[in-house]
């Protein structure tokens, strides 16, 4: 608690007065009431700073707690990792990302966890997370569909079906 209460002052400090009216409105700050309010607002607060080390190292802390972090603090952590070429942390990361995401559900860690296994070259299982975003109901196909970093499955048996729009799908 007193770590993450340390946390929340760097966040503090890190932003100016308009992003913190932001991360304001999201979280009363002087009325953390527990340990879940706690790593709520970690993460709130990794969204609004501009300060990637402070970013980070909110949700490093959050996610030390799998029951009890918000599921999308491995979804942002996995794409701080993967934008930061830090690629064995987003592996180890994978295995407690992806059971969140799965429980939560949260599908846009399964676009993300795609695009880690792609660069660390496990295609197959990047393919199955593809799938499990549309199965979740990921809301930018699309996106996964054009992402750069997905190129390699697009060869792939039942790709242009997979990422299809429902539309494109039915016609």
């Amino acid at each position: 608690h007193d770590q993450g209460m340390a946390i929340i002052e760097r966040l503090t400090r890190s932003m100016d007065d308009e992003k913190r009216a932001a991360w304001a409105e999201t979280d009363d700050l002087e009325e953390i009431d527990g340990f879940r309010d706690l790593l709520r607002a970690l993460f709130n607060g990794a969204y609004h700073t501009p300060d990637d080390e402070v970013r980070l190292e909110a949700l490093e802390h959050a996610a030390r707690f799998p029951d009890w972090a918000p599921a999308p603090v491995y979804n942002n952590l996995l794409l701080l990792y993967f934008n930061a070429d830090r690629l064995d942390d987003a592996l180890a990361l994978l295995p407690v990302a992806l059971r969140t995401a799965e429980e939560a559900p949260n599908s846009y860690t399964f676009h993300n966890a795609a695009c880690v296994l792609v660069k660390a070259g496990r295609l197959d299982e990047a393919y199955h997370c593809v799938e499990r975003a549309k199965h979740h109901g990921y809301p930018l196909m699309d996106k996964i569909r054009d992402d750069d970093d997905l190129a390699p499955l697009r060869e792939r048996a039942g790709w242009a079906a997979l990422v299809a729009d429902d539309d494109e799908a039915d016609a």
